[in-house]
């Protein structure tokens, strides 16, 4: 028996599991997008821009872990989607793009040769393989019929097996609509994952917590990524040993755990850093070591311990930016299931990292008022005590993003979704796919004005399948961020606000030609009773616009001025606001620097 080639690419994917596709229809995807509305067994959301459907994919698996697909058409259609594929590639979410493409006969990748090397042939088609195999964990375009089943296999493995990832399949149009015989759809597992370790590096493990008296536990995105974060928590309650997180496993742990100390890293907070920095032994979980966490200055990285760099990809682990004692190369799920030994009494130390985290978490500027607009410390730090739990909020770019990470407070079955590229317009877009992943859930982005414009249109997607999200707006006229970093090095401004040529809408307009209500604040003694409202709110998306001032994070890395005028710069630990000299030495316990 036949069957039409797109009708079997969708249903392999579907008895495979994915049920839910993110995308915008387009000719040279036609099959595709006839086959993928024809079955009744996935979710399909239609948008208006490609990135946004790629962003709302990245959505929802960063918010349950579970494969989804993006379809687009060909050319720029398909080139519009490779942002948010590079941020699945860096964030390690199984994302499936699916791209339409000209006819097989007409392809550059068919038609280019050694001695003749176009840029344009046919239609709308571009070599997008060559374009996104450096940020896929796969990317084929299909050429002939007979391919077709190895290639689907190929793609799926990859896409649940190992260090997740996105994959990248292009189909010509004329395949697409071929008929190929109708073979029993395979359904794949996931391999056993092989760990490259051995019993000695428990036992070095034990050895090294045995001999500690002040272990910490970073905890990463592998937590996540790895669904075991249940597991994680029982390993930290067993061992009690206290623990910081990256932006990405912010989530991992609720704020008022006794064990959790803080945020780490050039964007973390006071009382995390101080916890990481002062340790004898750390434990890297799922964590990449990245730039963002290590520092500039590896020498003064956590500079009197012992580090222990678990991951699951050896790739990783070849880095050489600190000092790695121990190294291992294994699943995390694997490694909670199996390492398991007596605990040691850390309650001295335990008692330190939880007089931090009283002394400095959720710290905030010293002027709070409204002269200059809201300050974005001050609303949050209301916002999150009113909140209730079970919600996942949204930050990624600009200056409000720190703000936001510095005052989110985790509380049971909460969710924080960043994303690593930092990108303006994923905070909206994103929001889509989580509410879709977890409908109970209340979904919160909250973005810039700046951010807002990057993907605007998506606020009909958000009215069309009628998604309750919240939605905390900032507004401090600017591009704040850039307008910091410009009048820090330059004490100049360009292309930031409107007397540097860049000015925003009126985003009460905005809301009111979707149909969307808004409210607004602008006024200290009026947060309570805006948060009240927007939070009681059941009758659909609502944005709340907060008029507020420009705000850097608050505490951050800074250099300090010396008697001759010069500056040095600091590390992790020491931040501004500087503490006193006497208080910082007063709280130090290794060796200050």
């Amino acid at each position: 028996m036949k069957i039409k080639v797109s009708d079997y690419i969708v249903n392999f994917f579907n008895k495979n599991g994915i049920d839910t596709l993110f995308t915008i229809t387009g000719g040279f995807a036609m099959h595709l997008n006839d086959s993928f509305g024809r079955h009744s067994n996935y979710k399909i959301h239609y948008q208006h821009h490609e990135q946004a459907c790629g962003y709302s994919a990245v959505g929802y698996s960063k918010t349950n872990s579970k494969p989804c697909i993006v379809c687009t058409t060909a050319g720029c259609a398909a080139t519009n989607a490779i942002t948010p594929c590079l941020v699945a590639h860096q964030d390690s979410l199984p994302v499936l793009f699916i791209s339409g493409q000209v006819k097989s006969t007409e392809s550059i990748q068919k038609i280019n040769t050694k001695n003749m090397v176009l840029r344009h042939y046919a239609g709308a088609d571009c070599d997008i393989i060559s374009m996104v195999t450096p940020v896929t964990k796969y990317a084929k375009e299909v050429l002939n019929i007979e391919e077709v089943k190895d290639v689907l296999i190929e793609a799926f493995n990859n896409l649940i097996n190992g260090r997740p990832g996105p994959v990248w399949l292009s189909i010509p149009v004329d395949i697409q609509g071929l008929l190929m015989e109708e073979t029993d759809i395979p359904i794949l597992k996931k391999a056993n994952i092989e760990n490259n370790f051995s019993v000695n590096n428990f036992e070095n493990i034990y050895e090294l917590l045995k001999k500690s008296e002040r272990p910490i536990i970073i905890a990463g995105n592998g937590i996540k990524l790895g669904n075991c974060i249940e597991k994680f928590k029982k390993f930290l309650n067993h061992y009690n040993i206290p623990v910081v997180v990256t932006i990405l496993a912010t989530d991992v742990i609720e704020n008022d755990n006794k064990l959790f100390c803080g945020k780490i890293g050039l964007i973390g907070d006071r009382a995390g850093n101080f916890a990481m920095q002062n340790c004898d032994l750390l434990i890297s979980l799922g964590c990449r070591m990245a730039q963002g966490i290590v520092g500039y200055r590896e020498d003064w990285f956590a500079r009197e311990a012992k580090i222990v760099y678990i991951d699951n990809d050896q790739n990783e682990l070849e880095k050489t930016n600190t000092h790695y004692d121990l190294k291992i190369n294994m699943d995390l799920n694997n490694f909670f299931d199996a390492f398991y030994f007596d605990a040691k009494e850390y309650s001295s130390w335990n008692n330190k990292c939880l007089h931090w985290k009283n002394k400095w978490q959720f710290e905030t500027p010293k002027d709070l008022s409204d002269a200059n607009g809201i300050n974005p410390y001050h609303f949050l730090k209301q916002f999150y005590y009113a909140a209730p739990n079970n919600k996942i909020t949204i930050a990624s770019s600009g200056s409000i993003v720190t703000n936001v990470w510095h005052m989110v407070n985790i509380k049971e079955n909460d969710k924080f979704l960043h994303s690593s590229q930092g990108d303006m317009g994923f905070e909206l877009t994103c929001a889509i796919g989580a509410q879709i992943a977890e409908p109970e859930k209340l979904v919160t982005p909250i973005l810039g004005e700046g951010s807002f414009q990057l993907n605007i249109q998506e606020l009909q997607t958000i009215v069309q399948y009628k998604l309750p999200l919240k939605i905390l707006l900032f507004n401090n006229g600017a591009y704040g961020a850039i307008e910091i970093t410009q009048t820090n090095f330059f004490k100049a401004k360009f292309g930031v606000d409107y007397s540097s040529g860049l000015s925003f809408p009126d985003s009460k307009k905005i809301a009111n030609a979707y149909g969307i209500n808004y409210i607004s604040v602008r006024k200290n003694e009026d947060i309570e009773n805006a948060i009240n409202t927007f939070l009681s709110y059941d009758e659909g998306a609502i944005i709340l616009e907060i008029f507020c001032c420009i705000q850097g994070r608050v505490p951050r890395l800074n250099a300090i001025k010396n008697d001759d005028g010069t500056f040095t710069n600091r590390p992790f630990e020491d931040m501004d606001p500087f503490l006193s000299r006497e208080e910082f030495e007063k709280e130090m316990i290794v060796k200050i620097v």
